[in-house]
């Protein structure tokens, strides 16, 4: 029976510094029970971060910067900018009406003191008019 030998890269193992980051990783993300404080935590300890993992994928092609996705994104972004800036004008117009609607009721009062006030005297001088007669 003859073995065959497969080449081991060096990469493969861990160096001491490597190895005392994973143990500090593991102590930080595990309870004093040892269980995992979250499955992600587990997954990246025992995965490890690798450029171009998928989760749930494994290794594979990442989809480009410019995928569909994030030109969707940049569709929503405009129309969130545009959604804000109809608000914003909404917004300042619903103001100007408040303030012009306050200036109406403020005349509006100061013509209905004044309508009062003229009632008053009336009665007072028709009630003087009353009295000398």
């Amino acid at each position: 029976m003859s073995l065959i030998s497969c080449p081991t890269p060096s990469s493969a193992f861990p160096t001491a510094n490597e190895a005392m980051s994973q143990e500090l990783y593991k102590k930080n993300y595990t309870n004093k029970d040892g269980v995992w404080t979250s499955e992600g935590a587990r997954e990246i300890y025992i995965l490890g971060k690798k450029s171009g993992y998928v989760r749930g994928l494994g290794h594979a092609v990442k989809p480009p910067p410019s995928s569909p996705l994030t030109t969707q994104s940049s569709d929503l972004q405009h129309q969130l900018a545009k959604a804000r800036d109809e608000i914003e004008v909404m917004r300042f117009a619903r103001e100007k009406d408040l303030q012009e609607f306050a200036k109406k009721q403020a005349e509006m009062e100061a013509t209905l003191r004044d309508h009062r006030e003229e009632q008053r005297v009336e009665q007072s001088a028709s009630g003087w008019s009353r009295r000398s007669a």
